[in-house]
C-alpha cells in the first residue's frame, strides 16, 4: 500500500475556470474550501497538506493533499483505529492541516491520540467567506508542530 493517498492534480484552462465558477454559487463552506486550495497553492506549494474534506481542496490545489478521513487512505484509517492520527501526520511528513474546526476538534478528536490536538497545531490562516454555523468560523489552516 501507499504511505498516503494523494489527490490528482487540478485541471487547468477552461475546465478549471468553469468548475471554479460553479463553486461560487454553492454553500459558503465550498467557497472556503476553494479559497483554501488557492491559498495553499500560493503559500505552501511544496507542503503535504492533510485534509478530512479533501475533494475540493485536492482538486484545485497544486500541492500534495492527503485525505485523512480513512475512506480512501488505508494508512490514515489504520492510524484512526489505533488512535494515532497525529503520529501518522508526522510519519507521513504532513506539515499542514486544513479543515473546519468541527472536524479537527470534534468529529475526529478521539483519533488524534493526544488530549488536546490544538496544542500540536499552530494556526497560520483562517478563510471565512460569510456567516454560517455549520463550520463555525471558517476553514482553518494549521502548521503541524
Amino acid at each position: 500500500t501507499l504511505p498516503h493517498v494523494l489527490i490528482p492534480p487540478p485541471q487547468h484552462g477552461k475546465s478549471a475556470a468553469l468548475a471554479s465558477q460553479k463553486l461560487t454559487d454553492q454553500a459558503p463552506q465550498q467557497r472556503e474550501m476553494y479559497a483554501a486550495s488557492r491559498w495553499l497553492s500560493d503559500n505552501v506549494p511544496n507542503a503535504q497538506v492533510g485534509v478530512f474534506n479533501a475533494g475540493i481542496i485536492g482538486y484545485f490545489s497544486t500541492g500534495a493533499v492527503v485525505n485523512l478521513d480513512g475512506l480512501v487512505n488505508n494508512d490514515a484509517y489504520e492510524a484512526m483505529q489505533q488512535h494515532a492520527l497525529l503520529h501518522y501526520l508526522r510519519d507521513a511528513n504532513i506539515t499542514y492541516l486544513a479543515d473546519f474546526p468541527i472536524y479537527i476538534t470534534y468529529r475526529y478528536n478521539s483519533f488524534w491520540g493526544v488530549p488536546d490536538i490544538m496544542r500540536h497545531l499552530k494556526e497560520v490562516r483562517t478563510i471565512f467567506v460569510g456567516s454560517h454555523n455549520r463550520s463555525s468560523d471558517g476553514l482553518h489552516v494549521y502548521r503541524v508542530r
